[in-house]
């Protein structure tokens, strides 16, 4: 798996990159909305997310490097197809 940008991890979020900075590092918590945008758009454990939360800031960050910055990149690579090809 490669690692995702913050700048990728914001755009798949809509948040800005250095707000996914801040949640990669533990210098912030999610809201309750970003934690729903987290979960559904990595497709992620309800329970293993919250409790990643509920552990605190540094929790959260481990959390978030292992499962969010580190999942697949859903773009198309460079080879790929044009849609509709």
């Amino acid at each position: 798996m490669a690692k995702l940008t913050n700048e990728q991890v914001g755009e798949r979020l809509g948040i800005d990159f250095t707000t996914a900075s801040m949640l990669k590092t533990g210098r912030r918590l999610p809201s309750a909305s970003l934690m729903v945008r987290i979960w559904d758009a990595f497709n992620l454990n309800g329970d293993d997310l919250l409790g990643a939360y509920k552990a605190g800031r540094p929790a959260f960050a481990s959390y978030m490097q292992e499962m969010v910055f580190t999942a697949p990149d859903e773009s198309p690579g460079p080879d790929a197809p044009e849609p509709g090809e």
